[in-house]
């Protein structure tokens, strides 16, 4: 319905509901209004049945007659008292637009309702007033014109109504669901609440999780697409923290992070991503908080080392965690271990030959191979190597790995004040 009009009986009125509500009270007899009142539960009857056969499968529940019932007391009452609808009446005649807004019917279904029922409260009043005496079918049929322009009314009065109920709707669930994953990755709820809060938003409660961290190439996590999320499945739950955007995803029994890879590789190459950390398994929603760390360090660690389009979790980098939880320590021990190698005539050849020899379990024929170079070229190379390493340190030593893999790493993150900087 539209905004409340003077009731009167000029054809030129500007408003359609007064312009239809003023001829029915030119048109029909007092006696008849009041047989007309008298017969409202069969009107609405008529005209739920008709609105249920034109909706079928739309969700409408069984207070749908009364809610049309409601609506016809209020016009007939405005036309018998010659009064314009008071903004209560209004409000209820709009609140059929709310009601399908909380239902989540389509725009074309509230369409279809208000035609449907306005036509068919057209028919079915015209099959009951034909019935009592003083019936003047030809006055009634001059309300045809006006019917047609107060369906159009309604209908627009309706889907307004209905796309400001639904945005309403749409924005409390929105305001709700990040106040729940704010819960859930903060930890700052119990998991019996956590899962209480998901009864309530209807999100699907899983006993694991894992954790889905992605960076852009800027080192944020501009929001990702919709799709992204939702490609997730339901019980997925998102949110931006720390300039990633994280995404705990329901896991199965078994721990398997093969769903979790693929929607992190789909970060990357469907939805502009630069990295994607992965942290996890974790049991229930209350732990989801320790996942979500693990997920954003590993992140920031590939995006430091600038392993782009790369998505690793973060029992996979645990060397390269430990070693870059400290750059200065890091540097101090590549400095004690391979300092002397470092500052060598040929450093880089010495340093890829120790790497391949320890890739080659210690050797000297595969280490040959591997670099193409003959034997006694490998056996000089280490045998210098040992010397600059010191009579303490072995080749193999876990001293010596763990620096090689601290100089790789430290040989990929960019200068300290650069990355500081960031």
């Amino acid at each position: 319905m539209i905004g409340p009009g003077r009731l009167g009986s000029s054809p030129a009125s500007s408003d359609p509901v007064s312009d239809l509500l003023g001829r029915v009270a030119e048109v029909l007899p007092a006696e008849l209004l009041a047989s007309l009142s008298g017969r409202l539960p069969e009107l609405a009857r008529a005209m739920a049945t008709a609105v249920r056969r034109e909706m079928t499968g739309a969700g409408l529940g069984e207070d749908l007659e009364a809610s049309i019932l409601d609506q016809l007391a209020i016009a007939i009452a405005a036309v018998r008292e010659r009064r314009p609808l008071t903004a209560d009446e209004l409000d209820r005649l709009r609140g059929v637009g709310r009601e399908m807004a909380r239902r989540q019917l389509a725009v074309a279904d509230v369409l279809t309702f208000t035609h449907a029922s306005a036509i068919a409260g057209w028919e079915a009043a015209r099959a009951v007033l034909s019935t009592q005496p003083g019936f003047d079918a030809a006055g009634l049929a001059e309300l045809a014109g006006p019917l047609m322009r107060f369906v159009e009314a309604t209908s627009v009065e309706v889907a307004a109504t209905y796309a400001a109920e639904s945005a309403r709707l749409q924005e409390e669930r929105r305001s709700l669901m990040l106040g729940f994953a704010s819960a859930v990755f903060t930890g700052s709820a119990m998991e019996a609440e956590l899962r209480r809060q998901a009864r309530v938003l209807g999100v699907t409660v899983a006993d694991r999780y894992a954790v889905c961290a992605a960076l852009g190439a800027e080192g944020d996590g501009a929001p990702a697409p919709v799709q992204w999320e939702l490609s997730a499945g339901p019980g997925a739950v998102g949110i931006d923290r720390e300039r990633a955007r994280l995404l705990a995803v329901p896991i199965g029994e078994d721990g398997s992070l093969t769903r979790v890879r693929r929607l992190a590789r789909d970060a990357i190459e469907l939805f502009g991503f630069d990295v994607a950390g992965i942290g996890g398994p974790v049991d229930g929603l209350a732990d989801v908080p320790r996942a979500a760390a693990e997920a954003i360090s590993t992140a920031q660690l590939l995006h430091r080392v600038r392993r782009h389009a790369t998505v690793a979790a973060f029992d996979e980098l645990l060397a390269e965690h430990i070693l870059l939880g400290d750059r200065r320590l890091a540097e101090r021990l590549v400095e004690a271990v391979l300092g002397r190698v470092l500052r060598a005539r040929s450093a880089e050849e010495l340093l890829r030959t120790l790497e391949v020899h320890l890739q080659c379990e210690a050797s000297v024929a595969r280490t040959a191979s591997a670099l193409g170079v003959h034997r006694h070229t490998v056996e000089y190379r280490l045998e210098r190597l040992r010397d600059l390493l010191g009579e303490k340190i072995s080749l193999a030593s876990p001293a010596v790995v763990l620096a090689l893999a601290g100089h790789n790493l430290l040989e990929r993150l960019p200068p300290e004040g650069e990355e500081r900087g960031r």
